[in-house]
């Protein structure tokens, strides 16, 4: 739901935007926490595949390496530099662009969610999910292959990608 405050597309399961502007009355609130209960359920089966989430993150990698190796080419140190930093923002943030999809994710039809509310993903949540893969990788990786479908990442941050 968009909110009327902001205008910031909200998932029609969290209570408040992030600006703070509050969905529900009091009475409301009731019906809003069993939408949570029930939305878990839902989740489990809507899970993004292995597949879809591999070929976003090669696309969001290609899209930073294309942006580091563009701004490398210039030659001048000082603007090296800020392309490699851009596109190191890129892979830690990228997730939290509008409705929790990077361009990979927007291109594969899946998004990151909050896996206790539903909300998109958080500007924090994306930076600790995508540093744990930065660093850890492989360790990181390992851990897609749950039932729950969650690297390490998204444990750490309480999020889980879905299709859209």
């Amino acid at each position: 739901m968009e909110c009327p405050n902001c205008g910031r597309a909200n998932s029609p399961y969290v209570l408040q935007c992030e600006c703070g502007y509050g969905f529900s009355t009091a009475s409301q609130h009731e019906e809003l926490v069993l939408a949570q209960e029930r939305y878990k359920p839902i989740v489990q089966t809507n899970l993004a595949s292995l597949g879809a989430r591999l070929v976003a993150q090669l696309i969001d990698s290609l899209i930073a390496l294309f942006v580091a190796v563009l701004f490398l080419s210039v030659s001048t140190s000082g603007v090296a530099w800020v392309g490699v930093l851009l596109a190191w923002a890129y892979i830690l943030f990228c997730d939290c662009f509008p409705g929790g999809r990077s361009i990979g994710k927007r291109a594969l039809y899946i998004a990151v969610v909050d896996e206790h509310t539903g909300g998109f993903c958080k500007p924090w949540q994306s930076f600790v999910r995508n540093i744990t893969l930065s660093i850890l990788a492989i360790i990181d990786i390992a851990f897609i292959f749950t039932d729950s479908r969650q690297r390490l990442g998204d444990r750490l941050a309480h999020t889980i990608v879905v299709k859209v």
